[in-house]
């Protein structure tokens, strides 16, 4: 029919665990964080802001993390002037096992080159995603707040 609802069943679920469980968490998490030592990191995905183009077959649970992309701007100025940062990072393809059932429903030979359509051409580590946001929970990014960061390689380029 050209429709891109999935349902009402799969959107309360999609939402009830992005949002909703986002809130939940920083509400919770800012009460024990002291002012000026608290770092939030969302994670979202390609194809849920502006940086991507969208992704119909994506839209539910995108329309989900989009939802908590703009919460994580709602907290950074919410919690600016304690000082307390909150930032959303926004990987690409990182090399972990929960593509296996994807290789084996898309095939090695159509994922790989997806992986080599992407700017870097190669899978990221889930180190090098770490280290990003354990930067984003250092000292050293005290001043970075309210943003979405793209860790993909150049993918968010490409499209």
């Amino acid at each position: 029919n050209g429709s891109w609802f999935q349902g009402w069943e799969a959107y309360d679920f999609y939402q009830g665990m992005s949002p909703k469980c986002f809130i939940r968490l920083v509400e919770k998490a800012v009460t024990c964080m002291d002012d000026e030592r608290g770092y939030i990191v969302a994670v979202s995905s390609p194809g849920c802001n502006g940086t991507y183009p969208p992704v119909p077959s994506y839209v539910t649970p995108g329309t989900a993390k989009a939802s908590v992309e703009y919460l994580v701007r709602h907290y950074a100025k919410q919690l600016a002037p304690r000082r307390i940062t909150c930032n959303t990072i926004i990987p690409g393809y990182i090399k972990t096992e929960a593509w296996g059932p994807v290789l084996e429903d898309m095939g090695a030979d159509k994922v790989e080159g997806l992986v080599s359509s992407s700017g870097m051409k190669r899978w990221s580590s889930p180190r090098e995603v770490g280290g990003v946001v354990a930067f984003l929970c250092s000292e050293k990014a005290a001043f970075i707040t309210g943003v979405s960061l793209p860790v993909d390689g150049g993918l968010h380029l490409t499209k």
